[in-house]
């Protein structure tokens, strides 16, 4: 016999659901319209629904645009059908459709045998009443990222009957960089296209040199020639001003420093922290240069040390640039310079900005370093010793060498004092017109000078010692930030 059998089953019709997917409803001094809610076959029990609310349209609070009720939507037994209710609350606010989504939810079990439908949802527009032309935006409000563009609409409620012509002024704002287009828009006569109705106003940022804390744009709708009153036009103005505020590209890489340079001592270190205002989103690697100036060499046998790279961590916000100057122990300018160019690639979004605040261009970070020479500034003879032979008649020029170790930005004279025998031209030595008793070292000159002393006869076995003192009311050397060494010079006079 028959070995199968197949049970079709029928399934249950027994539904609720909203009659229809859409409706509408013109703002007004009590407005109002209904939603039905339908039963496909009436219940032997209550079906309670709860009423969902969504939508573009605001239902509570000052700015509320409709009343809802109920908000709990009971069918009794054996009833089809069952209504919610919206009205609207009139108000002078030129506003675009808004729209109210509904949605239909069991509370408890429904009677066995009943569900949801398919039609679970409706969407009810709200029209506006007003004749109104202003910026398509509830809060007047938008943000746009540094660079970019942002875009804005200017709607008219309804075509008007006359032209209406409109200016786009700038009210207020801090704004560098950012434009706007058109300046000027105009809503055709009779045109009640989408195109015509609602036009477009585009905002384009550009990158400025500046990374700013706050920036942004208010424009404002202006009718000059009162266009939105002529012939039969009755407009009024909605949403009439709105502000662009700018989300500028602040995230920033820079010399940690209130001052242009950093300075340390010879033998000593310094720090240059390098600073960003946010944490990174990925390491960071900058390549370091380093210039000297004034004769200012890098490497150990040199003046200074510095790394040739600085990382800086993902989701750290700084880095730590250690400079070290070498001890050479050996007299320089007193002054030694480094220039310091970091450069590199950062993450999108984020600049290289000098101290003053401004985006750096070239985007790179530039510091100056200065290194103090610690080795003490001296002045002294070039030889402790010399000998010369007294002549027989007349005198015999002997001149003698006396040098700085660093160059003086100043200048310095001193003289020379002398023992061992008698000055004068019937003396044993005399000093002429380049003598040892009125020298001096011009302002960054040579770092040698020559004088010369007159030998006579007299001197002959004797020993004359020299001594560099200070020129009392001249430049003085201990002014001049030098010591005497060595100080003292001797001259053995041999005799003819």
């Amino acid at each position: 016999g028959r070995q199968t059998y197949r049970l079709n089953i029928n399934a249950s019709d027994n539904t609720v659901g909203f009659a229809s997917g859409t409706s509408s409803f013109t703002e007004g001094e009590g407005t109002m319209t209904t939603v039905t809610v339908n039963v496909d076959k009436p219940a032997p029990a209550p079906i309670t629904l709860d009423i969902g609310v969504a939508g573009t349209a605001t239902l509570t609070g000052q700015m509320a645009d409709y009343i809802i009720s109920p908000r709990r939507l009971t069918i009794p037994a054996n009833t089809a059908s069952g209504t919610i209710t919206l009205r609207s609350i009139n108000d002078s606010r030129g506003e675009p459709p808004e729209t109210i989504e509904l949605t239909l939810m069991l509370v408890g079990d429904p009677p066995s045998g009943w569900d949801l439908g398919s039609q679970t949802t409706h969407r009810v527009t709200l029209q506006d009443d007003d004749s109104v032309v202003g910026f398509v935006s509830s809060s007047g409000t938008g943000s746009a990222d540094e660079p970019g563009t942002h875009t804005v609409d200017v709607q008219i409620s309804n075509a008007p009957s006359s032209n209406v012509v409109l200016q786009i002024g700038q009210l207020v704002g801090s704004s560098s960089g950012v434009t706007y287009d058109p300046s000027e828009v105009t809503f055709i006569a009779n045109n009640s296209t989408v195109a015509n109705l609602r036009q477009t106003i585009t905002f384009t940022i550009s990158q400025d040199s500046t990374a700013e804390t706050e920036e942004y744009m208010t424009l404002r709708l202006r009718d000059d020639n009162g266009t939105l009153t002529s012939g039969n036009n009755e407009f009024r103005f909605g949403q009439r001003q709105y502000r662009l505020n700018i989300n500028p590209s602040d995230n920033t890489v820079s010399i940690n420093s209130t001052d242009s340079d950093t300075t340390l001592p010879e033998n000593g270190t310094a720090e240059v922290i390098v600073s960003v205002n946010n944490p990174l989103p990925t390491d960071i690697t900058l390549n370091v240069s380093a210039m000297g100036t004034n004769g200012a060499v890098q490497g150990v046998s040199g003046d200074y040390t510095v790394p040739a790279t600085l990382t800086i961590d993902a989701g750290s916000n700084r880095g730590t640039l250690t400079i070290t100057a070498v001890d050479d122990q050996t007299v320089e300018s007193a002054v030694l310079g480094i220039n310091l160019v970091l450069t590199g690639t950062l993450p999108s979004g984020w600049d290289f900005v000098d101290n003053s605040g401004d985006r750096a261009d070239p985007q790179q970070l530039t510091h100056a370093v200065t290194i103090t020479d610690d080795e003490t500034p001296e002045l002294g003879w070039v030889e402790t010793t010399s000998m010369v032979t007294a002549p027989t008649t007349g005198n015999t020029p002997h001149t003698l060498m006396i040098r700085i170790n660093r160059a003086t930005t100043t200048g310095v004279r001193f003289t020379t004092g002398v023992t061992g025998g008698t000055e004068g031209l019937f003396g044993d030595f005399f000093f002429g017109s380049n003598g040892c008793d009125a020298a001096s070292f011009a302002a960054n000159g040579s770092l040698t000078t020559s004088c010369e002393i007159l030998i006579f006869p007299g001197a002959a076995g004797k020993e004359l010692v020299l001594t560099i003192t200070e020129a009392m009311g001249l430049t003085q050397i201990s002014d001049a930030g030098y010591t005497i060494s060595p100080a003292t010079h001797t001259i053995t006079v041999n005799s003819p």
